[in-house]
């Protein structure tokens, strides 16, 4: 993931462990969409793409599937 890491911080801004904002056009994300899938481990990796606009917002997984987890709560 070292790699994925540095190819991240040339894309965007690192604002904590594993979480970068890039503010990128399509081209832009093609090309880094292109560069990841040459270095992800696509069964052990996974990147998500979350677009966040203004009707709403879609989230997209390179390597290992999105999917959504569910949490249950559970108050004392």
């Amino acid at each position: 993931m070292q790699r994925v890491f540095k190819t991240m911080r040339g894309y965007g801004v690192h604002l904590q462990l594993s979480v970068f904002e890039c503010n990128i056009d399509d081209q832009q994300e093609v090309r880094l969409r292109t560069t990841l899938k040459r270095i992800l481990h696509p069964t052990d990796d996974q990147v998500l793409f979350i677009r966040i606009g203004q009707s709403a917002t879609a989230i997209t997984a390179l390597g290992r599937p999105y999917g959504r987890t569910r949490h249950e709560v559970t108050i004392l």
